[in-house]
């Protein structure tokens, strides 16, 4: 391929030698002398604006060391001078931006992550909420859970069950006697006791009477309210560790009835 020769001076020394277009071409239109080594811009533009000098110059031979094995030539001086632009590389400048620019997720994306997100958090909060409604009788006697229930129940202004504990609930003493002032009467002699260390309701009662061969042949139920002193316990609570004597008269069984029991009933 044929390349335009054009003459060039060196602007430091003088100097006067050739370039072809081609190495202007790889060198971007820079050069460097083969007498002083500077570096100048040898485009024809240049070289036409540049006024000749008065007097002759010896003309060189040199070739410019523009490019060895088709390389530019590396100079941070020449590097700062001109940089290296797009479309010698052939990549157009908007796609250079676009490697550079980071990359910004879509918007759908971002509004369906929240609100699956958000999704997500109020399935956890109901399915809690309904694992706690449902264990409410079992869970709110723990005192770790308790103060959580307690919370609960005030924000339903509904009151906060009993702590209860109805196997610490002892029964000391079951007798049956007749009664002293009525003939057909009976009184019915209790001592209930407290084990736990909290409070809780008195339990319900349940009287049975049964025969020689152990069927019933009477029963007698009764609640705490029928039988509590609400003089003495205003709440229907049990204190803890105090011992109860209760006194309950009742209609005669029968003749039938040689055998008693007694059971406790508790919510």
């Amino acid at each position: 391929m044929n390349e335009k020769s054009i003459k060039t001076c060196c602007p430091a020394c003088n100097t006067h030698f050739n370039v072809t277009t081609g190495q202007l071409k790889v060198a971007a239109g820079m050069v460097r002398c083969g007498s002083c080594l500077h570096v100048f811009n040898a485009t024809p533009i240049n070289t036409a604006n540049k006024p000749k000098a008065s007097t002759p110059s010896k003309v060189t031979s040199t070739i410019p060391t523009v490019a060895q094995n088709n390389q530019p030539v590396k100079s941070q001086q020449l590097l700062r001078q001109k940089p290296i632009r797009s479309e010698l590389l052939n990549i157009p400048e908007a796609d250079l931006a676009s490697d550079i620019l980071p990359a910004t997720p879509p918007t759908s994306s971002t509004a369906l992550g929240y609100i699956s997100y958000t999704c997500i958090s109020v399935l956890i909060a109901l399915l809690i909420a309904q694992t706690l409604w449902f264990k409410q009788e079992q869970w709110a006697q723990h005192n770790l859970l308790r103060p959580v229930y307690s919370t609960l129940y005030e924000l339903a202004n509904l009151p906060l069950p009993e702590k209860k504990a109805s196997q610490l609930i002892l029964n000391k003493k079951f007798i049956i006697q007749p009664h002293e002032e009525f003939v057909d009467a009976i009184r019915v002699s209790l001592l209930l006791e407290n084990a736990a260390h909290f409070p809780q309701p008195f339990p319900g009662l349940q009287i049975l009477f049964t025969d020689l061969k152990g069927r019933t042949t009477s029963q007698r139920t009764l609640t705490a309210e029928e039988y509590v002193n609400t003089a003495l316990f205003p709440n229907q609570l049990m204190p803890s560790n105090q011992p109860i004597q209760i006194q309950i008269d009742l209609m005669a069984p029968g003749r039938r009835a040689v055998g008693y029991q007694l059971n406790m009933i508790f919510d």
